[in-house]
C-alpha cells in the first residue's frame, strides 16, 4: 500500500476513519496522500466490517488548502533543468481526479466534516461525500485562476448546480465562501459548530444513526448569505455571452458600484488566460457527465500545469511571494481562442484520464 505520513488511518466500530495532518502545509495534499486515500478507500470499499467513512483534519485552521502545487511547479522547475522526469503534474492531477471520482460513486455513507481553510482539492475530497458537514470557520474557494489553472475537481459540473450563476462567479473570481454560502450553493450539507465535531464523531463511531446524530449537533443559522444578497448584481454582471462583454460591464460601472469595483480587481489580478479557459470550461460543463467533466478537465490541468502562467503563478504566490505575476497573455483581449479550444483537445502525455472500477 501507498503510505504517507500525512494522513492517518484508523477504524473505529464500523467506521474508516480518515484524518489529514500535514499542518505546515495547511493539509495540502500531494501525490503520495492522495493514493494513499484511494487505496485505504479501495480497501474499506471491500471490506463488510465497514459501514461507512469519515474524512477530518487534525488540524483546526484548515480541512485541506488544495493540491501541493507548489511541488509539481518545483517538479516541472527540475525537468527544465534536466534532474527530473516532469511526470509530477500528470500524476498528480490524475490521482486526484480518480479519487474525486472514486468518492462521488462510493457505496458507503462518506462523511466530511470540514473546517477552516477548505480550498481546490479539499474541496474535491468532500464536495463528493454523502455528507458534507461545515463548520462557522469554513474559508472555502476555488482560487485556481490566480495561479494560471482552472477550477477542477469536478467544478465544470458541481459549479452549475450553484443558484442562478453563482458558480461561475466562483470559479471566475475566487470568491471565499463562508459556511452560508458553502450552505447555499449546496457544498455543504450540513451545520455543525467546530467544537462538536469530536463529539459528533463519538456518537457516530458508537452507532447512533447517521442522520440522528447530525440532528443532535446540527445548527441553523438563518442569516442571509452574502452569494444571496448578491445573486441579483451577479446574475446581472455575469449572464453576458462573452467574457469580454462581462469585463466591459464591470468596467462601465466601476466608478457607480462596490460590487462592479470589487469584482474588477479579482478579475484584473488573476490569469487572463485561465479565466477564458474557465469560461469556455463552464459553458461546456452545463450538460455533461462527471466522468466527463473530469476527463475534460484532466486535459486542461496539463494544458496549465506545463504552461506559462501556472509557472508564474505558483512563483509570484509561493515560491518568491511578490504577488506580482507576469500573465502571457497580459489581458483578456489578448487571448487566442484558437488556443483556448486547442488544449480542450489535446491529449496529455499520460492519456485521458481513466476511473477505478
Amino acid at each position: 500500500m501507498t503510505l504517507s505520513n500525512y494522513v492517518l488511518f484508523d477504524q473505529v466500530g464500523a467506521y474508516g476513519l480518515i484524518t489529514l495532518n500535514r499542518p505546515n502545509a495547511y493539509n495540502a495534499n500531494n501525490t503520495d496522500m492522495i493514493l494513499s486515500i484511494t487505496e485505504k478507500l479501495i480497501e474499506w470499499r471491500d471490506n463488510n466490517a465497514i459501514k461507512a467513512v469519515i474524512i477530518d483534519s487534525a488540524f483546526e485552521k484548515a480541512f485541506c488548502s488544495g493540491g501541493d502545487v507548489k511541488a509539481v511547479c518545483l517538479d516541472t522547475i527540475a525537468y527544465q533543468n534536466g534532474d527530473s522526469e516532469g511526470m509530477e503534474g500528470a500524476e498528480f492531477f490524475y490521482a486526484e481526479y480518480r479519487l474525486n471520482y472514486l468518492i462521488k460513486s462510493y457505496p458507503k455513507p462518506y462523511i466530511a466534516l470540514v473546517n477552516g481553510v477548505c480550498m481546490g482539492g479539499g474541496v474535491g475530497i468532500s464536495l463528493y461525500g454523502s455528507h458534507r458537514i461545515v463548520s462557522e470557520t469554513l474559508k472555502c474557494a476555488m482560487p485556481e485562476t490566480s495561479i494560471g489553472h482552472i477550477p477542477d475537481v469536478g467544478c465544470s459540473v458541481a459549479l452549475h448546480k450553484a443558484p442562478l450563476l453563482s458558480g461561475l462567479y466562483i470559479g471566475l473570481t475566487g470568491y471565499q465562501m463562508d459556511y452560508l454560502d458553502a450552505l447555499y450553493i449546496g457544498y455543504g450539507t450540513n451545520f455543525v459548530l467546530q467544537d462538536d465535531f469530536d463529539n459528533l464523531k463519538d456518537v457516530l463511531t458508537n452507532g447512533l444513526n447517521i442522520d440522528e446524530a447530525i440532528h443532535k449537533y446540527e445548527q441553523f443559522d438563518k442569516t442571509k448569505p452574502n452569494l444571496k444578497k448578491e445573486e441579483k448584481n451577479i446574475y446581472h454582471y455575469f449572464s453576458e455571452s462573452t467574457l469580454i462583454k462581462t469585463l466591459s460591464k464591470l468596467e462601465k460601472d466601476e466608478a457607480s458600484s462596490e460590487f462592479a469595483h470589487k469584482n474588477l480587481m479579482h478579475l484584473r489580478r488573476n490569469s487572463p488566460m485561465s479565466l477564458a479557459l474557465f469560461w469556455e470550461q463552464f459553458k461546456r460543463g452545463k450538460n455533461i457527465s462527471l466522468k466527463d467533466a473530469l476527463v475534460m478537465e484532466y486535459r486542461l490541468s496539463q494544458f496549465c500545469c506545463y504552461g506559462h502562467d501556472f509557472m508564474e503563478g505558483i512563483r509570484a504566490r509561493l515560491i518568491d511571494k511578490d504577488n506580482k505575476p507576469d500573465w502571457l497573455p497580459k489581458t483578456i483581449e489578448d487571448v487566442d481562442m484558437q488556443i483556448v479550444n486547442g488544449a480542450f483537445d489535446t491529449i496529455p502525455k499520460k492519456g485521458d484520464l481513466t476511473f477505478i472500477e
